[in-house]
């Protein structure tokens, strides 16, 4: 029988358990479901979900939730026989003060200070995220119904702005370019999510299409540009979506004009800092969750552009659409296959679920047919009741040139997007290839990770003993072209093991070892790092200190003594999690011996996308098909009431 006592027992977290016992104690009953209900909702949110979609639970064991709702880099103790309470349960307890059932949805007026929320559908929320999801969907059906932009360009103009657009005079186009697809209805349309793997042309697509506007904008009013913003939920991430669109500006067929307004708008030089983290840009306010750009003071921005979507968590992403002006142009970029925000909610897979992607009206079906000579057939119109109102606003990029034809990275990686069949994906791995190599977990993998790493450790030694930037510099580099991302944090398989056993190999066992990289895990405005900042530890002739080098060719890195960061770690191994937005040459993938929740497609493709060159996959081979049998299942209501709020 269900008790309090026993739900104490179960493997919640100290802090379900205490709101647990301060919901029960606000409810003035004993009742052991109303304990059950609130450990359930605030477990669930903070691995990531939303909510709790209660459905999925019926006649099964508490068990069945602990493996299901999992979805950090941390491995839960599922061990427990108790049986879930049913959809019925819940109804019967849940009453004001502390909850309420929503038996339509236009009860959710109701809903002030009530913590605990049971919608119509079954699903288990905590007030604010219930909040959070209904503020979004509306944010978002604001945003594409405002008047679609007016960008007619030229037919040469549009087919040689960048390289990737040439057409071939006289030769007759056979397939579509959705490139070409993406940046026409970025062109036009309000808010636009443009999707793909890695290497498929996201950021190239987007410096097309602010060249085109800036090119409009020059033409009718000469040096008057409008005010565009690019952001990313991370450090890392943003400092990757500068350094894309700097090197699709060398292929730009722009007027000198717009390249330097480009070129300014991403110089980190800038004062205006038009180019920044999420958090930098809404400017943080130190001690609260809050920002100081909001919707009482928004952006000044009339295009904004935030890459790496599937990272941005449900209450960062609706703070952000709520600074933003109703007239702004909204762009989004990300791999809507990868892993969803480590912190909760999956904003761009509920914004792509169950949505055609590709599509247009008829009337832009047609203009974008003759701008290109694309074959008509290939291009769908917008059906008349086409479901969520994403629809037409999505743009699937397929088609990646990282890699080559003959690359396994790029096959095995294609193979999951597409949902190929488990066995097949897992026989193309285990064929063992020059850039693809499977192994079972070695027994001794230190002199594994000596054939991972080569001759590096010997070169990074040698480097150390050169105390200039530029030795830094190339140590760095060098150090970021080789990873290891572990699926968990712990255990002989995990992130503390691996760099343990790294440490070790390069002799840098010491806190402030000269050449050991450091991974941020913190945000901090004030000396403006960000979580996922890398840095590495070096003494130019000036001290010891910590340098984070934009690029190679940045002249001087920011700088500071270990004293001054904030909480950080080693890093030549990291979770896959953390290395969602980050791009290497050779990765290493470290998998635990048996079967653990967060083995899912999302984490495997994740971690092999993160490879440009070179993948080596620790896994069992009979672990490798169960993994890309299960996918993350992130609970959330905003598809659905995206839905709702379209018909």
């Amino acid at each position: 029988m269900l008790s309090v006592e026993l739900l104490k027992k179960m493997p919640f977290a100290s802090i379900d358990l205490h709101f647990a016992a301060y919901i029960q104690e606000q409810s003035k009953s004993d009742d052991p479901r109303i304990f059950a209900a609130a450990a359930i909702a605030s477990a669930a949110v903070r691995q990531g979900n939303t909510c709790c979609n209660l459905n999925y639970f019926k006649n099964s064991k508490f068990s069945d939730f602990f493996r299901t709702i999992v979805s950090g880099d941390e491995e839960p103790d599922p061990d427990s026989d108790a049986d879930f309470p049913s959809l019925e349960d819940f109804r019967d307890v849940l009453k004001p003060p502390v909850g309420i059932v929503l038996e339509q949805w236009s009860d959710e007026e109701n809903i002030k200070n009530i913590p605990l929320i049971l919608d119509p559908d079954g699903r288990l929320y905590l007030n604010r995220f219930f909040l959070y999801e209904k503020d979004l969907a509306e944010q978002i059906m604001q945003f594409v119904k405002q008047p679609e932009n007016k960008f007619a360009p030229q037919k040469d103009e549009f087919n040689s702005i960048i390289s990737y657009f040439h057409l071939n005079p006289g030769e007759p186009v056979k397939q579509t370019d959705w490139q070409k697809f993406s940046a026409y209805l970025a062109g036009i349309s309000p808010l636009t999510v443009i999707t793909g793997g890695p290497g498929t042309g996201k950021t190239t697509v987007v410096a097309a299409v602010l060249a085109l506007i800036l090119e409009k904008f020059n033409k009718e009013t000469p040096g008057k540009f409008p005010r565009i913003m690019l952001c990313a939920p991370t450090g890392k991430a943003q400092s990757r979506l500068a350094e894309s669109i700097r090197s699709s500006l060398k292929d730009l067929q722009c007027s000198p004009e717009v390249r330097t307004e480009l070129e300014w708008i991403i110089d980190p030089a800038n004062p205006e800092k038009t180019c920044g983290t999420i958090h930098s840009l809404l400017g943080v306010i130190k001690g609260s969750t809050n920002f100081r750009r909001n919707q009482d003071s928004p952006l000044n921005a009339d295009i904004l552009l935030a890459d790496e979507v599937s990272m941005i968590s449900l209450p960062l992403m609706c703070k952000l659409m709520h600074a933003l002006r109703p007239e702004t142009k909204v762009i989004l970029l990300g791999d809507k296959d990868q892993l969803a925000s480590v912190e909760s909610g999956a904003v761009l897979g509920d914004l792509c679920k169950n949505v055609s992607f590709n599509v247009l009206s008829e009337n832009h079906k047609k203009i974008f047919t003759e701008l290109t000579d694309s074959p008509a057939e290939q291009i769908n119109e917008i059906p008349a009741d086409s479901g969520s109102p994403m629809t037409g606003h999505i743009a699937e990029l397929k088609i990646s040139r990282r890699f080559d034809e003959n690359s396994q990275i790029g096959i095995v990686s294609s193979m999951i997007r597409e949902k190929k069949n488990p066995a097949e994906i897992a026989s193309e791995i285990m064929k063992g290839t020059d850039d693809f190599i499977q192994q079972n977990i070695p027994h001794n993998p230190e002199e594994q990770l000596k054939n991972f790493f080569g001759k590096l450790p010997g070169k990074i030694r040698k480097l150390t003993g050169v105390p200039t930037v530029e030795s830094m510099k190339t140590a760095y580099f060098l150090l970021e072209n080789h990873k290891i991302l572990c699926a968990l944090r712990s255990g002989n398989s995990g992130v503390e093991k691996m760099n343990e056993l790294c440490r070790k190999l390069f002799r840098m066992t010491s806190d402030q070892s000269i050449g050991l990289p450091l991974l941020i895990l913190q945000n901090d405005q004030t000396i403006g790092l960000s979580n996922g900042d890398i840095g590495i530890i070096w003494d130019t002739g000036n001290g010891t200190r910590v340098y984070f080098p934009a690029s190679k060719d940045d002249p001087e890195p920011k700088s500071f003594y270990l004293y001054e960061l904030p909480p950080y770690e080693p890093v030549f191994a990291m979770t896959i999690h953390k290395s969602q937005g980050s791009g290497f040459d050779n990765v290493l993938i470290s998998m635990p011996p048996k079967e653990t929740p967060i083995l899912t497609r999302e984490l495997l493709y994740t971690a092999i996308t993160r490879a440009r060159k070179k993948v080596e996959l620790w896994c069992p081979a009979g672990l490798i098909s169960s993994t890309l049998s299960k996918e993350v299942m992130r609970h959330s209501g905003l598809a659905d009431r995206l839905k709702r709020i379209r018909k």
